[in-house]
């Protein structure tokens, strides 16, 4: 699932307060039903710092969410991102 951010999200982090800002209100948005499993996120970000594209990478069970690492270094090539930020 990719996230579409709006130009005032698209902010460059500089502190995980600024990351809670951003993903704070996509997850109020999840229902019930999914609040109580895992979610692995991945946030990539350009080379000022800036958030490129958010998308949800693994949706798991209540204790854990299974993804190869090379499937994170993967995508994260693909976006052509020059860091990234993994949220669970």
């Amino acid at each position: 699932m990719n996230i579409r951010l709006k130009p005032h999200q698209k902010i460059h982090i500089q502190s995980s307060a600024d990351i809670y800002q951003i993903l704070q209100p996509i997850f109020r948005r999840y229902s019930k039903l999914d609040r109580d499993r895992e979610h692995l996120w991945m946030m990539t970000l350009d080379c000022s710092q800036t958030v490129r594209k958010l998308e949800l990478l693994g949706l798991g069970t209540q204790r854990t969410v299974l993804i190869d690492p090379m499937e994170v270094y993967h995508r994260a090539l693909l976006r052509r991102a020059a860091s990234i930020v993994v949220i669970l």
